[in-house]
């Protein structure tokens, strides 16, 4: 079958010995030498036909692109043809890639232009994922090697693809290379003029939001590589794969096979809808891809500025998954803090547990720090984490259906990894602890108020209210109350006289401090729910507050950027710590009751003696601020998260 190239033909197949269109007339022989075979693809301004090339002896096959704007373009059509000039000029470079499809000829014949490429024999991505099924991440990694150097190649001589996709990249049969096809100037142009009219055609599934909107960069064609990754794992239409509720990626919900850590979150960054978020360049992507797993890092405490840093390697050994709900409902309000909101860190009190908010907000990260392994991961959104006392509990606060209304509070056994329990609580929490008996969990954050509930039977026990509200910031998260249960008198709860006394929680004794973006701090009988104390200074958010053992000095750190002492009894501002240059995100006491720890977005952490204020000891070592600071019941473990996510463990010299 030969195929007839005017525009206008009514039937333009044609017998395979025809020369001259049986129904127009037109010759069939391209510039003397290519014969078109069959229609192969069709956009706005091009058609593609196999063909084959008539003047060599072997008569190999080859791809004809033939510049075809339809009517609808008639006002782009001088600038289409220029382009198609300048995309066949700038393919006689990039086909000496081997990846990339040789340019053999570019025609102008009867006011028409034609390309003329190499023809690659073998399946595009999508035949193959539609007949094999869905890749796994060794294959997505294989993809990802072997196309990005294409990028890289292609970027170097000032070229954006704009159309990758899966059906653009074919497995060569021959050696089973990737290559990248469809460079011609059709959709170059037709993206152009698409641009300009506010028009969606062909590849709009793999489109940067940038490049949507005439804007391409780069870095747009690893988004549309990225996008084209997790349709390979999912076989999921990328329309799909994205919540507008929640405004972010929801791959991992749709996966066939695990993936990695390391690979979920190059894909992640990758899909950033965000430019400057994204990868900047394929060289970039490469890097990551190639380099060792991410490490949590230990750190000896020192004077020094040139501390010792010694990388742990932690590799996933197994995963535990809740299951998740995919939801269209309300979107998410967005916190003025994402990266503080983010990076809920528990430490269990032995040190041998560490608990953390994952990549993309909806992943909670369970290590083990002994073995140095991830042990489980929990797929719950804006997650706030505590682990008991007595080292037995996860406790997750957090958004399981991902949805406005989707609250839900988990508790795992942590030394067997089982469920234990689901409370339905109302809200994603600020803030989680736990009383020293690992009975009472309270929850701060919805409009003002904390809720109290017992953890052994799953009821909520009260609720008690006094912050001020904040509908304008954060209609669900709208208070933001941190809060922390402490035992204000150690004699008394660890009282054993008598039979009856024994496993009982003496709340009488317990005191829950309570912190808030209304800049104040407030102090209540956890047994009762009366408000003992309502302390003022703050001239900015309070983030952070944390008690003494012996229940006698409360610390807060605030937006104001300064670290406040109180005496807890009396409600007296002791001293205030004002050498902060940004705003204390996180406070924490060491069980001695001797030193105060404060992370702040200062990139380091400062070490202070709690009853003279003295500045003792800076630890250097994260690149941004520190969100969290958390530490082990015997001092001997500390554990700080970085704003941008990074985990360093620290260890006393």
């Amino acid at each position: 079958m030969r195929y007839c190239l005017n525009f206008n033909c009514q039937n333009p197949q044609n017998p395979i010995d025809a020369e001259i269109c049986q129904n127009c007339g037109s010759e069939l022989l391209l510039d003397n030498r290519y014969f078109a075979l069959k229609l192969i693809g069709q956009g706005g301004f091009g058609r593609t036909f196999l063909a084959v090339d008539e003047f060599l002896p072997t008569k190999p096959r080859c791809v004809i692109k033939q510049f075809f704007p339809g009517a609808s373009a008639f006002n782009y059509r001088e600038r289409a043809a220029e382009l198609f000039r300048s995309e066949a000029r700038q393919l006689e470079t990039l086909g000496k890639h081997p990846q990339i499809p040789k340019r053999l000829a570019y025609i102008e014949q009867k006011s028409s232009q034609y390309l003329i490429q190499e023809f690659i024999d073998g399946r595009n991505l999508a035949e193959e994922v539609s007949e094999e099924g869905s890749f796994d991440a060794t294959k997505i990694r294989q993809l990802l090697e072997n196309l990005l150097p294409v990028l890289d190649f292609i970027h170097a001589h000032r070229i954006i693809h704009r159309d990758i996709k899966p059906e653009n990249i074919i497995r060569r049969q021959t050696d089973q290379q990737l290559v990248l096809v469809d460079f011609g100037a059709a959709k170059l142009v037709a993206e152009t003029a698409l641009t300009q009219t506010g028009t969606v055609i062909g590849s709009a599934r793999y489109v940067a939001p940038e490049q949507a909107v005439g804007k391409a960069v780069f870095y747009s064609d690893l988004y549309s590589l990225g996008v084209t990754c997790i349709y390979l794992l999912t076989q999921v239409d990328p329309f799909d794969l994205y919540s507008f509720a929640q405004d972010c990626w929801v791959w991992q919900d749709y996966l066939h096979n695990s993936v990695d850590r390391e690979l979920s979150n190059i894909l992640d960054k990758m899909l950033q809808r965000g430019t400057f978020e994204r990868y900047q360049s394929a060289a970039a992507v490469l890097a990551d891809l190639k380099a060792e797993p991410e490490q949590v890092i230990v750190s000896k405490p020192t004077h020094s500025p040139e501390a010792s840093v010694t990388g742990l390697k932690l590799s996933p050994i197994n995963w535990l998954h809740i299951h998740t709900i995919d939801s269209e409902s309300i979107q998410f309000p967005r916190t003025p803090f994402p990266s503080l909101f983010n990076c809920s860190t528990a430490l269990s009190p032995d040190g041998k547990k560490l608990a953390l908010t994952g990549h993309q907000h909806h992943l909670v990260e369970l290590w083990d720090l002994k073995t140095k392994t991830l042990r489980s991961k929990f797929d719950v959104t804006l997650a706030r984490l505590v682990i008991s006392h007595d080292n037995q509990m996860l406790i997750i606060n957090g958004d399981l259906d991902r949805t406005s209304s989707g609250a839900t509070t988990l508790i795992w056994h942590l030394p067997t990894g089982r469920p234990i329990r689901q409370l339905n609580t109302k809200f994603v929490s600020a803030s989680v602890d736990i009383s020293p008996d690992s009975q009472i969990l309270a929850l701060g954050g919805n409009r003002g108020q904390i809720e109290l509930w017992d953890v052994r039977t799953g009821e909520q026990t009260s609720v008690l209210s006094g912050h001020a509200r904040w509908f304008k910031l954060l209609p669900t998260i709208s208070a933001l109350v941190y809060v922390a249960i402490t035992d204000n008198t150690p004699s008394l709860l660890n009282r054993q006289d008598s039979q009856e006394n024994r496993g009982v929680p003496q709340q009488s004794a317990w005191l829950l401090a309570s912190a808030s973006r209304d800049k104040t701090v407030r102090l209540w009988d956890l047994k009762t729910g009366e408000l003992l104390s309502k302390l003022t200074g703050h001239t900015g958010w309070v983030y952070s507050i944390a008690v003494s053992p012996d229940g006698q000095t409360l610390v807060s750190g605030s937006a104001d950027k300064t670290v406040k002492i109180w005496h807890r009894e009396t409600g007296e501002l002791v001293r205030t710590l004002s050498q902060f240059e940004k705003p204390v995100y996180s406070v924490t006491i060491s069980p001695d009751g001797q030193t105060l720890i404060a992370g702040s977005g200062d990139p380091a952490l400062t070490i202070w003696n709690l009853e003279t204020g003295e500045l003792v000891n800076t630890l250097e070592g994260h690149p941004e601020g520190v969100a969290a600071v958390a530490m082990s019941a015997d001092g001997e473990t500390m554990v700080s998260r970085s704003l941008t996510g990074q985990v360093k463990i620290w260890q006393p010299g």
